[in-house]
């Protein structure tokens, strides 16, 4: 069974562009098909002082991989193209490839290793941004950062109700009318990014 997941990429040591395109190739190779890639993305590091500037991008994957092996081969894929640690107690650091999972279809998984959705996606602009040109589902209200996937699942959540009050109102009568969905509120800071003018043009579904 295939799973639309989305990741986070990011480098700010070396060949930054070719970190990013090596990244997404060997996602393509080892973890399943790459179906849409973001615009590259220039910001500056986020939770610790450089003067490397990072280059971000969003995919969206589908994959065959459960969380956890998929978590493996984004470890394994940080290890072959030169990070020698992950961060730890968020005590952040340079690196030539970052990759975080985002999210995984619509399931919150919590254990030691991993925290799907990521914890931290919606304080960061440079993960919402490119997130936002490949989630098909995004579609914030003015000045959202990122709650949308709140108010996506509170609606998957009263859609179910709906169509169990439809059944109940077949056999006897209309139902009072509830509240709408929460609509959620905005969060993050932003970071001043810029577009980073890449050679290579986006990955979108055929």
């Amino acid at each position: 069974m295939s799973h639309e997941v989305y990741l986070s990429l990011g480098s700010n040591l070396g060949d930054r562009e070719a970190n990013l395109h090596e990244a997404i190739n060997l996602l393509q190779q080892r973890a399943g098909e790459v179906l849409r890639t973001s615009s590259f993305l220039e910001t500056e590091p986020w939770g610790f002082q450089s003067p490397n500037r990072f280059l971000n991008a969003a995919v969206c994957l589908l994959t065959d991989l459960t969380p956890h092996q998929l978590l493996a081969v984004t470890q394994q894929i940080e290890r072959d193209l030169g990070r020698t640690a992950k961060t730890r107690s968020r005590a952040y650091a340079d690196r030539p490839i970052d990759i975080d999972i985002l999210l995984y279809d619509d399931i919150q998984i919590s254990t030691p290793e991993l925290t799907i959705p990521h914890p931290l996606m919606h304080k960061r602009d440079f993960v919402m941004i490119p997130l936002k040109e490949v989630w098909a589902p995004y579609n914030p209200p003015a000045g959202d950062r990122g709650e949308r996937l709140i108010v996506e699942r509170k609606r998957k959540k009263e859609n179910k109700r709906k169509k169990k009050r439809e059944i109940i109102r077949e056999k006897s009568g209309p139902t009072p009318q509830v509240s709408p969905p929460f609509t959620g509120g905005a969060g993050g800071g932003s970071l001043n990014p810029k577009l980073y003018e890449s050679s290579s043009p986006r990955k979108r579904r055929s």
